[in-house]
């Protein structure tokens, strides 16, 4: 991904916005922060928001405003129709049905808080052209979550 950095004319994140930015107290301001960041267009892949794991793999990947200007498009309003699972601590954010096209998001409660795990949905989820999300696998760690078919 690129440095830290706002386009398109918005203001650069302040270090209040930066340090906000960080493993929060649940899993739903996890997400929080994620909206954010999106809506500052940060792009650093060394945030602690992120899981160890899915730093190493932001690093590698170059994120552009326009992809997360349609990632907070979709979100935003799935958001209203959000529910919680979790499980010791691991958690995962589904969405209603009329949202389906929007993915689950995964969490992982560390010494500092809920991070977002973004790892692991890319080795769990196919995701296709029609932005469709079936499981590769049901085998991991995050299956709780899905129980209910």
């Amino acid at each position: 991904m690129a440095s830290v950095g706002a386009c398109g004319g918005a203001a650069e994140p302040t270090a209040a916005d930066l340090a906000s930015l960080s493993p929060q107290p649940t899993p739903e301001g996890a997400l929080g922060a994620y909206i954010r960041l999106l809506e500052l267009k940060v792009k650093d892949p060394s945030l602690t928001l992120f899981t160890p794991e899915t730093r190493r793999l932001l690093a590698g990947m170059t994120m552009r405003d326009d992809q997360q200007d349609n990632e907070l498009r979709s979100l935003r309003p799935a958001t209203e129709s959000m529910s919680v699972r979790s499980r010791g601590s691991l958690a995962v954010i589904r969405f209603a049905a009329e949202h389906r096209k929007v993915s689950p998001y995964f969490f992982r409660r560390g010494a500092d808080g809920w991070m977002l795990d973004l790892a692991t949905p890319r080795r769990v989820l196919v995701f296709n052209q029609a932005n469709e999300w079936p499981f590769r696998s049901r085998d991991h760690e995050y299956a709780f979550a899905f129980d209910d078919g």
